[in-house]
């Protein structure tokens, strides 16, 4: 019934839900245990070498857990992806190689909902995932094309594998040197290193884009592995099961070590029922449907005693399984482990990294029961290269392309309390009501592709256009979930942008007065270089230029680019560049949009505090700028009498909502060369300036969730100084140390998109010493303090004081070049 429900209530329910939505995960957290090698943080809080599964509450979200290449992934029940670990090769996705040691979104996946991820387990590293709306994405090293871009680049944040649009992906895998695909209806693609005839292709060429595996046309294929350097696919049906690549140690289970280069059936496991294949580095393991385990290739690795190894090159049960119903199997380079239906975790193979969980690191011949996870109720299990993991959420259902995920939702303890308007509502009407929110929600996320967001000739007469009158218009906005506006404003940005680049062209600017002559403000420096360019060159993941500062020793790797563009915003925002002026609002100090981000955005004006001058004589009033116009052509010269008086407030009410039409349309159309404007019609003012320019406020705790120490740790004096410094900071404060130690006077609003770890070093220089910081890498370099006043006074200095970059380093040199431009461009 809507005429209980008010927008205010409609707004606060799904600000909860996106800001708190832990609160409404269904049957409490997850737990997930995990052990193996960590050294690179693939372990994140449960410790570097484990030998038993040890508990991680930092995954408690995970819905799924993949291990891989000393990294490991997570994927939340909303779709949102998670990494961890090694970060050479850019195989955490996030746009360096730096390790990880926290969980930290994937950024570039923001906005889909990633439904399966596969990662290698050796090599250099390499992923795919695939999202709800069927999209794949590929990142990682790109050796041999393996990435399916047609290149062998790598790709340090996740890229969409274009050749796969119009396939309906329902199942992946990432070996060693080459990738694999299964569509819903029954195809095969191959992609990446062809030695050994790996691809199925007939041939030993790579290939760098995907390639369908034309042998197994008119077979329905359901499932493929992919190992060192073989693959192993499996009908629909499971009835049919075909090997084909390297041959050694009998992996292909053909009866010989033979390599083939195009698909052969492997006779001993059709017609049994596969439900599942998993390879290995030199063995290749089968589960049945009724819960039997085969195994072949190397006999140290296959779970079979002695003797029975000996006939390794064919498929064989594993004996020590015998009675045990198996539900699911999964491999790493060398280990293998197994879950039965009561809950039980077996393991063998190698486990020199403790990989097995069994509190040694001798090698495992045959299954053995991981005694540390028993009665842990695990519903589901992952193996790496020298790591494992096990979790007690259960698996997702199988579900169509396109079809949303079953929403489920929980029941929050109590209401917080800054959704006032909810407090008097039962919680469970609460979540009814949510339910059919999210459901408007699903429906504008699967046709908004059919409805006009142009603000311009919307018809709001007609009964079928008022709702999407309403979303123009603003009133509906706030009642949208975020992947309703996110997952279109990021597929159609990713569209257009350039992949494979870090930055775009190069630009100079000139801040240091020299021979007396103060230089030209930074933004007319900009954009006198910037509209010669070709907007397809600034379509980029992150700097649309990069910038040479003139004079300063200055090597820009993202800093300087964050710099120049924060001190672009306070030209505007002083005047010293004339382009912007105020509101009314800002001139009188009080009431709303005071902002400067409004304009570019249709809502509905407000004049709740706008003073409105009403002169005495004729049809002229007080613009923006404060300066008195006609308000319709000739207004000076009609009178301004008693009865005309309601015409003349409405057309100055009139003039007022379209005196700067031309400067909104002028900026829309310039937007429009780099981002799809009518979307914007989906966000909220605050959400886009959020989206835009971050948050205003500084937020300590966040800065927290994001920190690296170097040379220093969490509990040194230092280190707690430094917090408790920063906790002491006004507000204004932390806006100059943020751009002190980052060039930005912001932070993202959401934390997944801070795209370099805060750095906080201890460096060896004199006691008391001003603090320095390298602003391209976000780190903060610390000398050791006497007190923590001493540090807070010496911080508070260096942030007012130290804007210049580099001023007496070696870089200086560089950036001096005296042939290029004159005092007169800058």
């Amino acid at each position: 019934d809507n005429s209980k429900w008010f927008a205010g209530m409609d707004e606060q329910i799904m600000s909860w839900a996106s800001s708190r939505p832990e609160d409404w995960h269904l049957g409490g957290k997850c737990d997930v245990y995990l052990w193996g090698a960590g050294r690179h943080g693939q372990l994140a809080e449960a410790g570097r070498n484990v030998m038993v599964p040890t508990a991680a509450p930092s995954f408690s979200q995970a819905q799924q857990v993949i291990c891989g290449q000393n990294c490991t992934f997570v994927i939340q029940a909303n779709g949102t992806v998670m990494a961890c670990g090694e970060g050479s090769y850019g195989r955490l996705g996030q746009g360096n190689s730096d390790d990880l040691h926290v969980l930290t979104v994937i950024s570039s996946l923001q906005g889909f909902v990633v439904t399966q991820l596969v990662t290698s387990c050796g090599s250099d590293g390499h992923s795919m995932a695939l999202t709800e709306s069927g999209e794949v994405f590929s990142w990682g090293d790109g050796d041999y094309g393996k990435l399916g871009h047609g290149n062998s680049d790598r790709q340090r944040r996740p890229r969409q594998i274009e050749a796969l649009q119009g396939e309906e992906v329902v199942q992946m895998s990432c070996g060693f040197k080459h990738s694999a695909v299964v569509t819903a209806d029954g195809k095969l693609f191959t992609f990446g290193n062809g030695d050994y005839g790996r691809l199925g292709l007939g041939n030993t060429s790579n290939k760098k884009l995907p390639e369908r595996v034309v042998a197994l046309e008119g077979y329905q294929v359901g499932q493929v592995a992919c190992g060192l350097n073989h693959t192993l696919a499996v009908s629909t049906d499971g009835m049919m099961v075909w090997a084909f690549g390297d041959g050694d140690y009998g992996k292909l289970g053909l009866g010989n070590s033979t390599a083939k280069s195009s698909p052969q059936k492997v006779d001993v496991l059709c017609g049994i029922g596969i439900k599942k294949v998993a390879c290995g580095t030199q063995f290749s393991v089968a589960l049945t449907k009724d819960g039997h385990v085969y195994t072949f290739g190397q006999d140290r690795l296959i779970g079979l005693p002695e003797g029975r190894a000996r006939n390794h090159n064919r498929p064989q049960p594993v004996p020590a399984l015998n009675g045990v119903f198996i539900e699911d199997i999964v491999v790493g380079a060398e280990h293998t482990l197994g879950l039965s239906t009561s809950g039980d975790v077996y393991g063998w193979g190698s486990n020199s990294e403790g990989q097995l969980g069994l509190g040694h690191t001798n090698h495992v011949r045959e299954p053995t029961v991981v005694t540390f996870l028993q009665g842990k109720n695990i519903r589901q299990i992952s193996a790496g290269r020298c790591h494992s993991v096990a979790w007690t959420a259960p698996p997702v259902p199988p579900r169509a392309p396109g079809v949303s995920v079953p929403l489920q939702l929980g029941l929050p303890d109590s209401i917080p309390p800054q959704y006032s308007s909810l407090k008097e509502t039962n919680i469970e009407t609460i979540r009814a009501r949510l339910r059919l929110l999210y459901h408007f929600s699903d429906l504008m996320y699967s046709s908004w592709r059919l409805l006009n967001l142009s603000p311009n000739n919307q018809n709001s007469t007609s009964h079928y256009n008022a709702g999407t009158w309403g979303i123009v218009q603003g009133q509906l906005r706030p009642l949208l979930a975020p992947r309703v506006y996110t997952l279109p404003m990021v597929r159609s940005i990713g569209k257009t942008m350039v992949q494979g680049k870090n930055y775009g062209p190069q630009i100079t600017v000139k801040r240091i007065s020299t021979r007396g002559r103060k230089c030209k403000p930074i933004f007319v420096q900009i954009a006198r270089q910037v509209v010669k360019l070709n907007a397809s060159d600034l379509r980029l993941p992150s700097r649309a230029w990069k910038v040479k500062l003139v004079g300063e020793g200055a090597d820009d790797a993202g800093g300087v680019f964050d710099d120049t563009i924060t001190e672009i915003c306070q030209e505007l925002e002083m005047g010293i560049v004339d382009l912007l002026i105020p509101t009314p609002n800002v001139t009188a100090e009080v009431g709303y949009n005071r902002d400067r981000y409004k304009l570019l955005l249709h809502s509905s004006a407000s004049f709740v505090n706008d003073e409105l001058m009403i002169p005495l004589d004729s049809f002229v009033g007080q613009s923006a700028d404060g300066k008195m116009v006609p308000i319709i052509p000739g207004g000076n010269s009609i009178p301004l009498t008693f009865s005309n008086r309601k015409e003349y407030v409405d057309r100055a009410i009139e003039y007022r909502l379209h005196e700067i039409d031309r400067q909104v349309a002028a900026v829309r159309e310039g937007m429009s060369w780099i981002i799809p404007v009518p979307l914007l019609s989906l966000l909220t003012a605050k959400q886009l300036e959020q989206m835009v320019c971050g948050l205003p406020e500084i937020s300590v705790d966040v800065l927290k969730k994001v920190v690296r120490y170097r040379e220093v740790d969490e509990q040194h004096q230092l280190t707690q100084w430094f917090w408790q410094t920063l906790e002491e900071f006004s507000n204004e404060e932390r806006v100059l140390f943020m751009r002190f130690v980052s060039g930005r006077s912001r932070l993202p609003a959401n934390t997944a998109d801070i795209s370099q770890r805060f750095q906080i070093m201890k460096v060896d220089r004199p006691y008391d010493s001003l603090p320095t910081s390298q602003t391209c890498f976000f780190q903060l370099r610390l000398p050791p303090y006497s007190s923590q006043a001493v540090m807070a006074e010496r911080l508070r200095y260096a942030i007012n004081n130290c804007r210049s970059i580099d001023m007496d380093n070696y870089m200086l040199s560089r950036n001096v070049d005296n042939a290029e431009g004159s005092d007169t461009d800058y």
